[in-house]
């Protein structure tokens, strides 16, 4: 579970939507790769810059998909013949959350403590620094929430 600064949980999970660039790509490899790192590339974002057709993308901004994988033969070789698919999000694939939460982090103690109304009557959901303690103004946090892979295997 993701939580905030003052470590408790988000009330709303992790929810987005929102239409993204996509494009596909067939790739003929090695028949000696192993199924497992096959399946191991999927839902995974690029770790590093990547540089396609004369583009740079910056890391975590593709998200790869594995749609299709089948070895046989091709051209009178052995090889396995996957089909790749690429989603492209300019503000990364990563979730970005108010830091917000019911609880805050008392820096005197370092204690949790119930976040209140002014009149100190009824528990609220309030803004939240990044270490915890209460915030007059909106923070954010980052979440990497995809595994990253070295795109290197992809010809381009």
């Amino acid at each position: 579970y993701a939580m905030n600064s003052a470590g408790t949980p988000f009330d709303v999970p992790f929810v987005e939507k929102r239409s993204l660039c996509q494009f596909s790509f067939v790739q003929f490899e090695d028949p000696a790769l192993r199924l497992k790192t096959i399946m191991d590339r999927n839902d995974c974002v690029n770790l590093a810059m990547f540089i396609a057709g004369g583009q740079t993308f910056p890391a975590r901004t593709l998200l790869l998909d594995v749609c299709e994988a089948e070895l046989g033969s091709y051209a009178g070789f052995q090889a396995w013949r996957i089909k790749y698919r690429v989603t492209y999000d300019p503000d990364t694939h990563d979730e970005v959350r108010a830091d917000i939460g019911p609880y805050w982090i008392d820096p005197a103690d370092s204690k949790l403590k119930r976040y209140m109304d002014q009149t100190n009557t009824f528990g609220i959901v309030g803004y939240l620094t990044s270490t915890g303690n209460k915030s007059a103004s909106p923070t954010s946090l980052t979440f990497e929430v995809k595994k990253k892979l070295n795109f290197n295997f992809i010809r381009t």
